[in-house]
């Protein structure tokens, strides 16, 4: 049996009768109340003892943060400056954040702590002396943490604790010795915009749900055919994530120039089509475009890599000579 000033009696007595033989009822069935019935245990412990009230132990695996007792300020700035009483995670619940009622506190208070977690890992991504990655084989992660999707939440202190794994296995992207053939760097200004943009948390369909956003896409997509020569900078244009999909945009583009009924009739009211590449065309065109072409290969290259306009003569032949367009 747990001793009575250790454990789970240590945490009954905490602000009990101050007598360690007998624990503050109350609270010992806070902690028996948080243990079986996970969300729930909150507003068993707020009915109680008070809602004015936190526990002060973290069902967490790392040490609880000591609560402190603080007198909850009066000024009318929201959010205020005044300093705050430290949060006790191992009892929070995503649902104990803004917008719940009184959440405002727990919310600033776990947003700080991320994003302390965030600059501390940008500032060490920046460190030559460190490593690119802790690098783990798959099966090793998968035995050193557990994976389960459990079907209980976890508590604020679990997700931090997370946040923190998962950037310790992470790639510095930003590190001096990491090179990648596709991208390289951590830009600042960018990470700011990014954190900007999730934080707005918005969508770009209309004007009315993201004007400012809207009007930032109108005028970069403008300087961008503006370099490209285009008169004026006349025209439209959207902005891709990939080069993959990319390729797909251009490929469908040049489908409805020569077959503009595909768009109301489908692939049986034209042809079966042909696109013409080189041996070294991009991954993507056998893998992506196989249902809306069939892929003839051109060996032949001129200066420049673009295709030889007499092996493109053969192939074309070819494809006539088929039945195909």
């Amino acid at each position: 049996m747990a001793s009575p000033g250790s454990g789970f009696w240590s945490f009954g007595s905490e602000n009990g009768s101050g007598d360690s033989e007998n624990p503050g009822t109350a609270r010992a069935w806070c902690q028996v109340a948080q243990k079986f019935t996970g969300g729930i245990g909150n507003k068993l412990c707020a009915l109680l003892y008070g809602d004015a009230e936190k526990p002060a132990e973290s069902g967490g695996s790392q040490p609880p943060r000591v609560a402190a007792r603080k007198a909850a300020c009066a000024c009318d700035q929201k959010p205020c400056s005044c300093p705050k009483a430290d949060v006790n995670y191992g009892f929070l619940h995503a649902t104990d954040l803004l917008p719940a009622c009184d959440g405002e506190r727990p919310t600033l208070a776990f947003l700080q702590d991320v994003m302390n977690i965030l600059l501390q890992y940008v500032v060490k991504s920046f460190d030559r002396s460190t490593k690119v990655i802790d690098f783990h084989y798959p099966n090793e992660l998968l035995q050193e943490y557990n994976w389960e999707l459990a079907d209980q939440p976890q508590n604020l202190e679990e997700i931090l604790m997370h946040c923190q794994t998962t950037l310790k296995y992470a790639i510095k992207t930003g590190h001096p010795r990491y090179f990648n053939q596709l991208s390289t760097g951590l830009d600042m200004v960018g990470l700011a915009a990014d954190w900007l943009t999730s934080t707005a948390n918005t969508n770009m369909f209309t004007y009315e749900i993201a004007p400012v956003f809207v009007l930032l896409e109108y005028v970069t997509l403008k300087k961008m055919r503006e370099i490209i020569g285009w008169p004026g900078g006349s025209g439209d244009g959207i902005f891709s994530p990939g080069g993959a999909i990319s390729n797909m945009y251009a490929m469908m583009i040049a489908r409805f120039k020569m077959f503009p009924e595909v768009k109301e009739k489908g692939m049986a009211a034209v042809p079966r089509l042909i696109a013409f590449t080189s041996e070294h065309v991009c991954v993507s065109v056998p893998s992506k475009f196989k249902v809306m072409f069939h892929k003839a290969l051109v060996e032949g290259m001129v200066a420049g890599n673009a295709l030889s306009p007499e092996a493109l003569f053969l192939e074309d032949t070819l494809g006539e000579n088929g039945g195909e367009s």
